[in-house]
C-alpha cells in the first residue's frame, strides 16, 4: 500500500515572504485537517 503524496513547486518573482507566511498560517488555522497527524499502525 502507498500513502497519499502531493508535491508542487512555483517560480515566483518578488515574493513577499511575510505576506506568504501569514496567508499560509491563516490557511492552516482555518482547516483542521492541515494539522492532522496519521500514525502508522
Amino acid at each position: 500500500e502507498v500513502g497519499s503524496h502531493f508535491f508542487v513547486e512555483f517560480s515566483v518573482e518578488r515574493l513577499d515572504i511575510q505576506l506568504f507566511q501569514n496567508a499560509w498560517q491563516r490557511l492552516i488555522e482555518r482547516h483542521d485537517i492541515l494539522r492532522a497527524v496519521v500514525r502508522d499502525g
